[in-house]
């Protein structure tokens, strides 16, 4: 699997943080090109890696955290509470989402778009990066 623009885009609305590895910082990544002490442009994220260097990476949650407390913008949430809230049918797994009526998997690209950029808003790992060692698993920062 390859970093593409698609993988990454996505979450510039949302204040993704890549860890940079050379500073070991993390730095809020956005659509320009280039990179200060707080920023780094998606087209430097994927320059860099096109040259075979994985200096900044995307710091993204697993889907196992969906069950779990953790705090955005301040406030405490519970993310799958929130998500059956309006989508009752849907139950969290380890990895991922299960119908409730049927018991099969729902796999990320068939939920409800709401639901897919609620999960891009917390910085959920939609697209499988964190297994391909494509991002970061935030779990594993100190």
């Amino acid at each position: 699997m390859k970093l593409l623009p698609e993988h990454l885009i996505p979450y510039t609305p949302y204040k993704l943080k890549v860890y940079d590895s050379v500073s070991k910082t993390a730095k809020i990544m956005n659509l320009g090109q280039g990179a200060s002490n707080n920023w780094v442009g998606v087209k430097t994220v994927l320059n860099y890696y096109k040259k075979g260097s994985f200096i900044y990476k995307p710091i993204l949650r697993p889907l196992s955290d969906l069950k779990k407390i953790f705090e955005v913008d301040g406030k405490k949430i519970h993310p799958i509470s929130i998500l059956q809230s309006t989508s009752p049918y849907i139950m969290a797994e380890e990895n991922g989402f299960v119908d409730y009526v049927s018991g099969k998997y729902i796999y990320v690209h068939n939920l409800s778009y709401w639901i897919v950029l609620q999960l891009m808003e917390w910085h959920f790992d939609v697209r499988g990066l964190i297994k391909h060692d494509l991002a970061i698993d935030i779990n594993t920062l100190e």
